[in-house]
């Protein structure tokens, strides 16, 4: 059980301290009896704290605690030693949340500022650590409040037990959710459409379109358009689309693929803040894709869009998405099966019960997670690509009679939500449906980088004119824990690609060019001597206050000392191309022009940017071929 506050003494640790050394390997069949197995914690790792371990003490460790294999004797044995809490600057990810299920005190902090033996105080309420001897230390962190609570309540199985009763009711009170969200889909109508809401659909096919176009003749997309084509037909009922960019058709499934993985090759596609997820790079191409498909007129297809958005941003939202993303899945590929299966069903004209079912054979083929970026890979655009297959493909087999769950988001075994977050609220997929449009809370991306390098880049860009880059000693950005996790790694990316996830080289580029365009994301800038000194030079942390924010603000801090000891600081709390600061309708256009006009020339770029601002009045849609 976890108090408001510990004290007691910190026992120091180095890096990558495994479970078989925290649980010795060599007496692995004391598994059975915990408490006796507890003498032996970490012996093999540092003999002399067993020993010494007082209750309350405190494990301090570098990082990558609790690395190597599952086994969940480890956390228990800890705490059965009586230690209070665990810290370290990382930890293994099964050990992290075995640690929290057992009802172990677990924090990701910096670690380098505590000594052996320092007297520390966690203040767990307040989310502070503090050492008893130095009133002037206090290091703040990050716990989510659904942590605290299964910590603070024994672990995962008593939070479960003393919330059954709860759970019950509300699985029973929110079982049509699902069903509510098909009838939504297949109800709605732009003929009473708001405004604001047609607007901005237009302007998010518009800015999808423009990006993927913009990749469409990549060398990797060519080629991959290539091989598919070479495998492909166009099956019995000749139906095809058009492979963008590319001055040709394929059947229905090519063109969804190919089309997929333009919209996310170049980091230049919509985001939605509140589910983190790139709507538009699943939604357009899959609505596109299927309304050429059955010849479905401009309106029709900019319908499908819209509740495509509506469905994929709500399912996201109900979701815990920043342990989602903890837990190593890219949130796109996860909900985008079902953004897809709800813009193709509404073209396709499914029935009530079969959209139920797809939805709940998009949830079972969710899939995409984030092991590409520690290797460089180039596949994270295929969780787009496939979520759009997976989608529309279960929308036919709904269609042929084969039946999805219709309880995949929260049922107790094997639902969707259990499986890849730590909590969820079903009452977001349908509170204010049909008053509160998702695609009115959609980020235009003006970089082409990940979205949560970007607040970095405003806050840069910002600073340039106060400073220069050659007098740039260090960078501090304090930001939200997801951002540093996923952005904010110290190793000097090795590739062009890598550099498009990486804060401090997009801070550098920044800095040094005063503009972040494609043209930074090439192998001379990347070897650029000024742009590796202050990309090594900068620092990214968690902040408990952007933590907290997020994922509704996307924002950061940037703290930026020069060679002769001033400091500069500007603090970004809505990032450029957020529905807080959005593009102007010029920096829109301009971004696709740039974009579509190498790709299409001049006057096509001209006649297709007409025509894509006013799709929904058309009575067919403009060939993208």
């Amino acid at each position: 059980m976890i108090r408001d506050s510990i004290q007691g003494r910190a026992w120091k640790f180095g890096s990558n301290v495994s479970t078989d050394s925290i649980a010795p390997g060599r007496l692995i069949s004391l598994r059975g009896n915990p408490a006796e197995y507890a003498k032996h914690v970490l012996e093999d790792a540092r003999p002399d704290f067993v020993k010494g371990v007082k209750t309350d003490d405190i494990i301090v460790a570098d990082k990558n605690f609790g690395c190597g294999s599952s086994r969940e004797i480890a956390p228990i044995i800890i705490k059965l030693s009586g230690v209070g809490a665990v810290l370290a600057k990382s930890f293994g990810r099964i050990f992290y949340r075995n640690a929290i299920n057992n009802g172990m005190l677990i924090i990701e902090c910096d670690t380098d500022r505590i000594d052996e033996g320092d007297e520390l105080f966690i203040d767990v309420k307040n989310r502070i650590i503090r050492k008893v001897n130095d009133p002037d230390f206090a290091m703040p962190f990050v716990l989510s409040e659904k942590e605290v609570k299964i910590i603070s309540e024994g672990g995962l199985l008593n939070y479960i037990e003393n919330h059954n009763s709860l759970d019950r009711a509300r699985r029973l009170n929110m079982a049509d959710e699902l069903r509510k969200l098909a009838r939504f889909v297949i109800s709605y109508s732009l003929n009473n459409a708001d405004n604001a809401v047609l607007s901005a659909a237009r302007s998010c096919i518009f800015d999808t379109v423009g990006s993927a176009l913009g990749a469409s003749r990549s060398k990797e997309i060519m080629s991959i358009a290539d091989t598919y084509l070479s495998w492909s037909g166009l099956g019995a009922n000749g139906r095809k689309a058009a492979v963008w960019g590319q001055g040709r058709c394929a059947n229905l499934f090519t063109s969804l693929m190919v089309n997929g993985l333009s919209g996310h090759e170049l980091e230049m596609d919509d985001v939605h803040t509140a589910s983190k997820s790139h709507i538009g790079a699943v939604v357009v191409p899959a609505a596109w894709s299927v309304a050429e498909a059955v010849s479905a007129d401009g309106k029709a297809f900019t319908e499908a869009v819209i509740v495509g958005y509506e469905v994929m941003g709500r399912v996201g939202k109900a979701m815990d998405v920043s342990s989602n993303r903890r837990r190593g899945w890219h949130t796109t590929g996860i909900i985008g099966t079902f953004g897809a299966a709800a813009a193709a069903g509404k073209l396709l004209g499914l029935s009530e019960d079969e959209l139920v079912s797809a939805f709940g054979m998009a949830g079972t083929q969710s899939s995409g997670l984030w092991a590409f970026l520690a290797e460089g890979a180039s596949c994270k655009k295929l969780h787009p690509a496939r979520a759009i297959v997976n989608g529309v493909s279960a929308c036919l087999l709904a269609q042929s009679g084969m039946t999805g769950p219709e309880h995949i988001l929260d049922a107790e075994d094997g639902g969707l939500y259990a499986a890849v977050s730590d909590s969820y609220d079903m009452s977001c997929l349908t509170d204010s449906l049909g008053e509160d449009f998702q695609i009115c809370h959609i980020d235009k991306k003006p970089y082409p980088c990940c979205r949560t390098t970007h607040h970095a880049i405003d806050a840069a860009l910002k600073l340039r004119s106060e400073i220069s880059a050659e007098s740039v000693a260090s960078i501090l950005v304090e930001t939200y824990d997801v951002g540093v996790l996923q952005c904010g790694f110290k190793k000097y990316p090795e590739s062009t690609r890598e550099a498009k996830f990486s804060i401090p080289y997009t801070c550098a580029v920044a800095m040094i060019y005063g503009k972040v365009t494609g043209s930074e994301f090439t192998q001379p800038v990347l070897d650029d001597p000024m742009v590796r000194f202050i990309a090594e030079n900068t620092d990214v942390v968690a902040d408990k206050m952007f933590s907290e924010r997020y994922p509704k603000r996307w924002g950061s801090r940037m703290t930026v000392t020069l060679k002769d000891g001033s400091v500069h600081v500007c603090q970004i709390d809505d990032i450029s191309g957020s529905p807080a600061a959005p593009l102007t309708r010029e920096q829109e256009k301009s971004k696709f022009e740039g974009l579509v006009s190498p790709v299409l020339g001049t006057k096509r770029m001209e006649e297709l940017s007409e025509k894509l601002l006013c799709i929904d009045k058309l009575e067919r849609l403009p060939n993208l071929a």
